[in-house]
């Protein structure tokens, strides 16, 4: 099955999704108070601090994954 595609359409149908998932799950983590609450109990700060600072990735990666897919929704049909 993979290899029957091109890679270039390959990347063009899993990137936008991992990008979405990714941003959509960072915000959602990021959102909840009590999510963030038990990985300030769990992380040790610099790695916290890290991974507060991905918020503004996370926003990024959402709203270009958002786009992306539904740019190749609307030319895909």
């Amino acid at each position: 099955m993979l290899g029957s595609h091109p890679t270039h359409v390959l990347l063009d149908l899993y990137v936008p999704w991992l990008a979405f998932a990714y941003g959509a799950m960072m915000l959602v983590v990021l959102s909840q108070p009590k999510l963030m609450a038990i990985a300030e109990q769990r992380l040790p700060p610099p790695l916290l601090a890290q991974f507060r600072a991905h918020q503004k990735l996370a926003w990024i990666c959402l709203l270009v994954g958002s786009i992306w897919l539904l740019q190749s929704a609307w030319l895909g049909a």
